[in-house]
């Protein structure tokens, strides 16, 4: 152990004093967030992340810590290890930073998962969601909340964070080789995390971060020993179990890379079949019900499992073909032949495009299009960071005395720094936090009775409105008595029809939590009002409120409970 330390410190000494400065700033960013005011208990808070930022010291030094560790790769400073350091704090500061503030995932997925996990762990997969079937995810924190009882909020925010740096340690490990490096690869990052800002970032406990993990993996290694390969089969027969997005843009960059008649094209094809057989296997056994949803109209109902068998094997023997024909190639093509090639990565995302774009359009949001950076990113960036370095030879070659250079490289730095202050102002202004309290309120619900809504205590047609952050813990028969606002959903207008004359519409309850605004209601054709005169029936202070008609108040029945199994 004294050597370990004594190591460690040799190695602090020498750092280049520049590194150690923007780490110092990037740790008093995480310790004022630590340091940030408590959620007040005697209201509900705003759901956003800006809350947190209670002082201008914390932007300030965001901006600090990023336009020092960009200035320190322009200089040639950071080292391998520093410059990986450097990389996952670009990510944290700009996007994960209000973490260290709240114990509760950070953006609307992440705490969607916490949700879904609950009620995993309450009912099994009972179909009334479709990540119930793809359950990997869900048993990770599942088992680590029934190890610490009471904390999958902060399950939930630490895997965040373990598998967002896991993976961005993964992507920048994998462009180290490029000779652009050094002095490119902080701003070039730091340029994807303001692409994340501006459209979607995955860096949050999901079921597609975790997947884009596994995929990433698999991608971006070429394991040599059986053991490793074993390795990567096992991976990629968990994918499907997972994520469903992921299975088919890995299996698309797989079949591509069996084609490109490389040395790592025969892994390609097997792992191709791997992936394929899981991703079959599973979508017509166990989640077969959410699999068969995703088809438009009535096609789910005709496709069957050989449908998608045929066009895998043709593929796969089709490739075979080729390659034996032609042979292996001589050279290396872009990309070269250390894990999948960027060539394969690329073809194999834009392959997928049309799908993507086809799905986006029936839900009417750019949702799944985006994502696709994701698994090219790593082509991307060494593009990106190749375009700089050309730019920068661009420039003529007597402008580049040390001065000039020196002021030229420093701008770009403090221009750098103060792009990524705003960027993290302006995402955390919009992103998503909810009380880590929020998890209690289900349990609350039932507390104060609202099982006596349902239709088999109080033969009436009660029905329930929440957030779309939320998820309800409602037994399997009485799910559809529950009605999520925002996330662009509709409300069948027959909930507007009284039970009976002069009783009110069906609406009885509304569960309020710090994301639930007037405009939900509005955006579903409901009174912003309609809870105003509302009973409280329950609370979990500074998290939510449960509010019932006053019509209602009698059904409520604290001595029933929802049937779990």
């Amino acid at each position: 152990m004294k050597f370990s330390v004594n190591d460690a410190i040799m190695k602090i000494r020498n750092t280049d004093p520049i590194v150690i400065l923007g780490h110092i700033f990037a740790t008093l960013v995480f310790i004022l967030y630590f340091l940030s005011p408590d959620d007040p208990k005697e209201s509900i808070p705003s759901p956003y992340a800006s809350r947190f930022m209670w002082t201008p010291m914390i932007p300030i030094m965001i901006g600090a810590s990023i336009a020092t560790l960009t200035m320190a790769g322009f200089q040639n400073k950071l080292t391998p290890i520093t410059r990986l350091t450097s990389i996952n704090l670009v990510f944290l500061l700009i996007i994960l930073s209000p973490q260290f503030a709240e114990p509760s995932p950070i953006a609307e997925d992440g705490w969607w998962f916490v949700q879904i996990a609950d009620r995993y762990g309450e009912y099994g997969n009972d179909h009334t969601e479709g990540y119930l079937s793809r359950m990997l995810s869900l048993i990770i924190l599942d088992t680590f909340s029934r190890i610490f009882p009471g904390s999958p909020p902060l399950v939930a925010a630490v895997c965040g964070i373990a598998v967002s740096c896991l993976w961005i340690s993964l992507v920048a490990n994998s462009v180290k080789d490029s000779e652009f490096v050094n002095t490119w690869g902080v701003p070039t990052f730091t340029f994807v995390c303001f692409l994340m800002v501006s459209w979607w970032s995955p860096l949050q406990y999901t079921a597609q971060m975790l997947s884009l993990l596994m995929a990433a993996t698999v991608i971006h290694w070429s394991p040599r020993s059986d053991i490793g390969k074993f390795g990567s089969y096992a991976i990629l027969a968990l994918i499907p179990t997972c994520h469903l997005q992921t299975s088919l843009i890995l299996g698309s960059i797989l079949i591509t890379e069996s084609f490109m008649r490389v040395e790592r094209s025969s892994l390609a094809r097997k792992q191709a079949f791997v992936l394929g057989s899981s991703f079959i296997y599973w979508n017509f056994t166990v989640a077969k019900f959410s699999f068969i949803r995703q088809f438009p109209g009535e096609l789910g109902e005709i496709v069957e499992f050989w449908h998608l068998l045929t066009p895998l094997v043709f593929a796969i023997l089709v490739s075979k073909i080729v390659e034996r024909k032609f042979g292996i190639r001589d050279g290396d093509i872009w990309g070269g032949k250390s894990g999948t090639t960027n060539l394969s990565i690329v073809i194999g995302c834009i392959l997928m495009l049309p799908l993507m774009f086809f799905i986006d359009s029936r839900m009417g949001a750019a949702r799944l299009v985006p994502r696709l950076l994701a698994y090219s990113i790593v082509p991307f960036c060494i593009w990106f960071m190749a375009g700089l370095s050309l730019l920068n030879k661009k420039i003529d070659v007597e402008f580049w005395d040390k001065k000039k250079a020196v002021t030229f490289f420093a701008v770009l730095s403090i221009i750098s720094g103060s792009l990524s202050s705003f960027a993290h102002v302006n995402y955390s202004s919009r992103t998503l936090i909810l009380p880590s309290e929020t998890h209690k309120c289900w349990e609350m619900t039932e507390e104060a009775g609202i099982v006596g809504l349902m239709y088999e205590h109080s033969r009436e047609t009660n029905i329930v409105l929440f957030s779309h952050s939320m998820l309800p813990m409602s037994d399997n028969e009485n799910f559809q008595y529950f009605e999520r606002l925002g996330d662009e959903i509709a409300i069948p207008q027959v909930f507007f029809l009284e039970q009976f004359p002069g009783s009110g519409t069906y609406f009885s309850a509304v569960l309020e939590t710090a994301d639930l605004d007037s405009d939900d209601f509005t955006r579903a054709g409901l009174p912003a009002d309609l809870y105003s005169d509302f009973y409280l029936a329950g609370e979990v202070p500074g998290a939510c409120r449960f509010w019932v008609d006053s019509n209602d108040i009698e059904l409520l029945d604290p001595s029933l409970n929802w049937g779990r199994m």
